[in-house]
């Protein structure tokens, strides 16, 4: 969480109910001036409910919402004066694209001339030059998107809220939009909140990533310190394939964890696991095929080649210990994938650094 003193939006203890249920569990968190900020879960986990009280288009049950120290927990929408992009852009299609940008400005009744100049500057700056004449028809997915990202921002807005506004396009073009919409973010120095459950979008776009699940808050860093430290089993599966290995007779000394799989001893930093139920979690990037037992430094599981998954210059390849564990490896196609046959044992070992001990 960021610290208070520097947090621009503060969420205290939020809940939400729905009759029975709790879309969102007493979730705090700090937002600080000028980051991006993506709210991550699946569906149903309460991110975009979250999005929505902080637009102010959804009152909590209870708890406080503050921006810059005051409370805005009763304020409506309309006085936030944040910048909002839906799924489903929600242009007028009767209207061109450039009294669609205008839009918001002539609601605050600023002077024709001057919201001339700011609709071809903002058109300008999503690179949509020369099409403020067209119909929202007439234009592509990706182009509707700029434009319901400059009616957002047109004003100037201290916050964009965006949900989930890359769903609906194509691969290429999400992936284009993605960087468009981070060099908005730089250009215009705004407080970015955006709501996906693409796991690679939010880790290639964020500042900061908020993971929810079943309404409560898991966990919330950098990309990296999520994707590399998660703090539960449910954050480790959800940021991509991992490996969970459980350990029997496990021990915790001076921060480190040691225990028994099958006939191996592995050991990794304790992380937040306890001595009862641990699991070793590993990425499949840090893991290594190899004929030899591991050396120093290295845990290491025998195993045995089930399937082999190509992918181009990166393939997956799967394994199974003696005793039935499952296991997967990210490795280079051109060389480790032609050394390894479906039924011969290998050696699966990794640094013991790299792995992340936590309760199962």
């Amino acid at each position: 969480m960021a610290d208070a003193s520097t947090a621009y939006l503060r969420a205290v203890e939020i809940t939400k109910n729905y009759g029975p249920v709790t879309a969102l569990d007493r979730v705090s968190l700090d937002i600080a001036q000028g980051e991006f900020l993506t709210l991550l879960g699946p569906s149903g986990s309460g991110k975009t409910t979250f999005l929505m009280c902080l637009a102010g288009f959804v009152e909590a049950s209870s708890g406080r919402l503050e921006e810059a120290g005051t409370d805005i927990t009763r304020r409506p929408a309309e006085d936030r004066r944040y910048g909002m992009v839906f799924q489903g852009y929600a242009l007028f299609p009767h209207m061109t694209v450039a009294d669609n940008v205008a839009f918001p400005l002539r609601v605050g009744r600023m002077a024709r001339s001057e919201r001339k100049a700011r609709v071809a500057e903002m058109l300008e700056t999503v690179g949509l030059d020369g099409y403020g004449d067209r119909r929202p028809r007439q234009l592509s997915g990706g182009q509707q998107q700029r434009v319901a990202l400059a009616r957002a921002l047109i004003s100037h807005p201290p916050v964009l809220l965006l949900d989930e506004p890359l769903s609906a396009l194509d691969k290429n073009l999400r992936e284009q939009m993605q960087e468009e919409i981070k060099s908005l973010h730089r250009k215009t120095g705004s407080t970015f909140v955006f709501v996906t459950h693409d796991q690679t979008e939010a880790l290639s776009m964020s500042s900061r990533v908020a993971i929810f699940n079943h309404g409560q808050l898991q966990q919330v860093g950098t990309p990296q310190e999520v994707y590399e430290h998660p703090t539960n089993r449910f954050v480790a599966e959800f940021l991509g394939r991992i490996n969970l290995i459980p350990l029997q007779q496990a021990q915790l000394d001076g921060g480190r964890l040691t225990g028994r799989f099958e006939d191996q001893v592995l050991t990794t930093a304790a992380g937040r696991a306890t001595a009862d139920a641990p699991v070793i979690a590993v990425r499949p990037e840090y893991m290594r095929l190899s004929q030899a037992a591991p050396g120093a430094g290295e845990n290491g599981i025998r195993a045995t080649v089930r399937d082999r998954v190509y992918g181009g210059a990166h393939s997956v390849l799967l394994l199974s210990s003696a005793s039935g564990l499952e296991l997967s490896l990210d490795i280079g196609s051109h060389a480790d994938l032609l050394s390894a046959a479906c039924g011969e044992q290998v050696w699966i070992t990794w640094p013991q650094d790299t792995g992340v001990a936590m309760s199962g």
